[in-house]
């Protein structure tokens, strides 16, 4: 006997955390995430998503024991920005049994229906300003990179038994010891910077004025990811509460801030690529040495890097800051001991980034898939 249950009290929630350390527990691939993070991302009361969005969590217990998991949820700033009534799933897993997961979907579907939503997308967890969407459909025998999902393989079909289609597919490229990038990225750093002379100002960010950063950066993203697939506007308490989370971890040389005439015109954010460590923390357990490492012999154990977000405003998107910026991350990167760095997520229907990674001399490394179904809010 098959039984869905939402997610009420610590008891469940625990039985909802737990579920992926044993449903992945023999999978050399996947990175378990730290328990007490875990915890922290879906407390109501500390995630700044709940400030503009509701969602409620589903386990699916077979015979009283835990099999599955997923969530439903609604993002007002999506509904408002995009002036529709699409909802989302998320952080589904289960064992590869068809009437376990037709259960959760069923679950989804109705929660948004009950709502007067017309359309389901995912797996969205919970936009797409955080942990990288999608289900893993290339490259999952490999290790993914910070913030990027690693799937079982058979959940695209058990959606697609449930109607589902495919909606985007995300491209992630690596870039394995990056020392000779194209002529032409040497020559666009040197032909602005010959060209706007102290106009022109790139630096690190700045972790003691990192409050002033931080709002260079919200600035400029929310210009230059408007029109891209999923976005949605981020808030400063959510720029902030990343920036918090991130800054354990960032190493400043692997981040940039342009400005021209004292503008701000561009940035990029790269962060080492600490799945190296956690893969090898099996229970997710914050104490425990591998967590330790990470701590403090971090240098020692990541030897790679992950750029997760890019942007320029419109009016400059044309000069050529991007080259600019990958010319002295691949340089830095080199120097501070990366020997492979991973760009990701490029929507496989960006042919001009899909193509300048490629000409950067980048392999695709791994995809994701998003799905979705539309819905009667009336049946």
């Amino acid at each position: 006997m098959i039984e869905v249950r939402t997610v009420t009290d610590r008891r469940s929630l625990g039985h909802f955390l737990d579920l992926p350390y044993r449903l992945y527990r023999d999978d050399p691939n996947w990175v378990p995430p730290l328990r007490f993070e875990r915890k922290l991302f879906f407390d109501r009361k500390k995630n700044p998503f709940f400030e503009h969005g509701e969602a409620d969590y589903f386990v699916c217990y077979r015979d009283g024991r835990p099999v599955g998991r997923i969530t439903a949820h609604i993002d007002r700033n999506y509904d408002t920005y995009h002036k529709t009534r699409h909802g989302f799933f998320g952080f589904f897993e289960c064992a590869d049994d068809p009437e376990t997961a037709r259960a959760l979907i069923e679950t989804a579907e109705n929660w948004l229906k009950a709502r007067k939503y017309d359309r389901i997308i995912g797996p969205m967890n919970f936009t797409t300003n955080h942990d990288s969407p999608g289900f893993s459909i290339f490259g999952a025998d490999t290790p993914p990179y910070l913030m990027n999902p690693h799937t079982m393989p058979y959940y695209p079909d058990l959606f697609r038994a449930a109607g589902y289609a495919d909606e985007q597919l995300l491209n992630s490229w690596a870039l394995t010891e990056p020392k000779d990038l194209p002529q032409e990225f040497h020559d666009r750093d040197e032909k602005l910077c010959a060209k706007y002379g102290d106009r022109l100002q790139v630096r690190h960010i700045d972790l003691k004025n990192l409050r002033r950063d931080v709002d260079t950066i919200l600035k400029i993203f929310n210009e230059a990811w408007c029109d891209n697939w999923g976005y949605v506007p981020m808030t400063d308490r959510e720029i902030t509460a990343m920036a918090d989370e991130l800054k354990l971890i960032v190493d400043i040389r692997l981040t940039y801030l342009v400005f021209l005439d004292g503008e701000p015109a561009a940035f990029m954010v790269s962060m080492p690529d600490i799945n190296q460590i956690l893969i090898k923390n099996r229970n997710g357990s914050l104490f425990s040495r591998h967590f330790f490492n990470l701590l403090f012999n971090s240098k020692r154990h990541i030897n790679q890097f992950r750029v997760m977000l890019l942007g320029s405003l419109k009016k400059y998107r044309l000069l050529g800051f991007d080259a600019l910026m990958y010319h002295r991350l691949l340089h830095d990167g080199l120097d501070t001991g990366h020997r492979e760095v991973e760009m990701s997520w490029i929507l496989d229907t960006n042919r001009p980034m899909n193509n300048a990674a490629a000409h950067m001399g980048a392999h695709l490394f791994q995809q994701y898939l998003i799905l979705a179904k539309p819905l009667d809010p009336t049946a």
